[in-house]
């Protein structure tokens, strides 16, 4: 039956006759004008005609939903006619060569060829003629408008050559996502999202050789940047034809992703050739497979029990103890619980072999795991790190993190001093990578771990995706997202902002690590925090909002001096690592 009226509507649209614009018009003003005239008499007034403000969606398998889905599908199909091939676009730019002049005036490169508005429309009707009109939305006075133009009117060729290119990728990547949108809603869900990744690693060389038992990890990964970065939540459930899967949660906007950073991140490794990994570092591509698999290594290999999950402990042995319990306790809460209702107990993954500590660096090749540098953290905000996956760095390293204004001079302690105060330090979870030589192995945990009283799932338990985020977060703090993402940490009262009491709450126990390192324990606390009311500068005093912290520029530093005492001693020494590190360049 639905396929007979599909058909019926098939060829009911190929056989409709274009009307001409005319007549078009004409038909809606007379509409238009009968609906007055009975308004005018009283009869079927407007106004007391409700509109129907929610329209739900089809049922999947239903006559509208194949109606919706056909058209949607109709509607690509026209889109990708209209769309400038390679050859298309070529030819555009020959035609722009041909009409353009040298740059004549002041402050103009007489090198430089420079088109002015009459050229330019005069290569817009030559282009509407030749490579079809498809050219006629990118030859607008908008377009023109957008650049620069000197004294006789003129703009810069290559620089319109540039955004032509641009907006004509842009325009293949929005119909290569809007392929997995098939309820037409401008949005793609996790799932859709993920499909999409999964099909543009078939496609790219240096991706195509993942194996399919990693492939779920790797789409996992790879697609929590564009979900941390672009992630919304929807405020109403949208259900695909096609798919059961609610995408009533995380979305994303086709316009976002098109014109974001990210996805650009990820068109660069996708159109990377063989080789490319000799020429250049990927691992600083987070959608590279080595920069997948340094992830999954490091959270595997601090997996000490093998439950797939990390506990509080485990993780903060990733950062040796130099991140406060505090801290980590406010990143489970915000960030690691699950939602209600969730499946309980989660299936525990089988594992070859029991690990009880991480592997050494000789285990692990650095060229194979790289280094995490969003969670030891020790170079200032976003910083790198140079140690393998599973092995942590020292104690503390000569870089020092980004800041302004120290509450403290004097000579640093030496990495061996540092390394060994730090290992006898006893506060904010330990220090040691592992177990000791000669000590006991650590307790293992009951699996399920039990329930909590309020059915809300574990809340000291982190699977890989809160991982991946939080690392993402770390890794860039200074992003509105990431500022999004530590604010709720810190706001502990949710109140919308951070008072002096709430930076002074994080900070003592910073300080507290700092005391025990072997430190000065006189350090002014209050110094320090009316330094970093002075980097904030909030609009109102003594309250700092989101919109305070993502205006300031110096988020990441605000938030690494809160959290993590190794960064803390990187602010404070920073005038001594500058001049270390000028001694040491000269």
């Amino acid at each position: 039956m639905s396929a007979a009226v599909l058909s019926l509507l098939e060829d009911a649209a190929s056989n409709v006759q274009q009307r001409p614009q005319d007549d078009i018009e004409r038909e809606v003003l007379a509409q238009f004008q009968q609906l007055w005239e009975a308004t005018q008499a009283g009869q079927g007034c407007i106004q007391q005609q409700i509109p129907q403000l929610l329209r739900p969606a089809p049922q999947p398998g239903s006559i509208k939903a194949l109606v919706q889905e056909q058209a949607i599908t109709q509607q690509q199909q026209l889109q990708a006619r209209q769309q400038l091939d390679d050859a298309a676009l070529q030819e555009l730019e020959l035609m722009l060569e041909e009409a353009a002049v040298m740059g004549l005036g002041p402050g103009v490169d007489p090198g430089e060829p420079r088109i002015n508005y009459d050229l330019f429309t005069q290569v817009a009707s030559e282009a509407a003629a030749r490579p079809g009109p498809a050219v006629s939305a990118l030859f607008s006075a908008a377009t023109f408008l957008k650049f620069e133009r000197d004294a006789a009117g003129a703009i810069s060729l290559p620089l319109l050559q540039q955004y032509l290119a641009r907006r004509v990728a842009n325009a293949r990547l929005r119909l290569q996502l809007a392929a997995y949108d098939e309820a037409g809603t401008g949005m793609l869900d996790v799932q859709q999202l993920q499909r999409y990744l999964a099909s543009a690693v078939a496609s790219a060389p240096l991706l195509a050789c993942v194996e399919p038992s990693f492939l779920p990890n790797y789409l996992q990964i790879a697609s929590r940047k564009l979900l941390l970065f672009h992630g919304r939540h929807s405020r109403q459930q949208r259900r695909s034809p096609n798919t059961s899967s609610s995408s009533g949660g995380l979305v994303v906007r086709l316009g976002e992703l098109v014109n974001s950073p990210v996805m650009a991140e990820l068109q660069e490794m996708l159109l990377l050739g063989p080789g490319a990994e000799q020429e250049r570092d990927l691992y600083n591509n987070w959608f590279s497979l080595q920069s997948a698999q340094r992830v999954l290594a490091t959270f595997t290999s601090w997996d000490l029990d093998g439950s797939g999950t990390l506990s509080k402990q485990e993780f903060s042995a990733i950062s040796q103890g130099a991140m406060t319990e505090l801290f980590i306790s406010r990143v489970f809460e915000e960030h690691v619980a699950p939602q209600r209702g969730a499946a309980w107990p989660p299936q525990r993954p089988q594992k070859q072999q029991q690990q009880q500590h991480p592997p050494s660096p000789s285990s692990s090749s650095p060229s194979k795991l790289g280094s995490l540098p969003s969670i030891n953290a020790r170079n200032g905000a976003g910083g790198s790190n140079s140690s393998a996956a599973g092995s942590p760095p020292p104690p503390y390293s000569s870089s020092y993190g980004a800041g302004g204004g120290g509450s403290s001079t004097g000579p640093p302690m030496s990495p061996s001093q540092l390394s060994s105060a730090a290992a006898t330090a006893g506060t904010g979870g330990s220090s040691s990578i592992g177990p000791a030589a000669g000590a006991s192995s650590p307790p293992q945990r009951s699996w399920p771990p039990p329930l909590p009283p309020n059915a809300a799932g574990p809340r000291d338990e982190m699977d890989l995706l809160a991982f991946a985020d939080f690392v993402l977060a770390w890794d860039h703090r200074n992003h509105p997202a990431a500022v999004g993402y530590f604010f709720k940490i810190f706001d502990i009262q949710h109140k919308g902002y951070l008072t002096l009491a709430d930076l002074y709450t994080f900070f003592r126990e910073v300080h507290g690590l700092w005391v025990a390192m072997g430190e000065y324990a006189d350090l002014d606390v209050y110094d320090v925090l009316d330094e970093v009311m002075d980097m904030v500068k909030p609009a109102v005093p003594g309250r700092i909002t989101k919109a305070d912290l993502a205006s300031c520029k110096v988020a990441g530093t605000v938030f690494s001096i809160l959290a993590n005492v190794d960064q803390f001693y990187q602010y404070n020494y920073r005038e001594s690592f500058m001049q270390q590190d000028a001694e040491d360049g000269a």
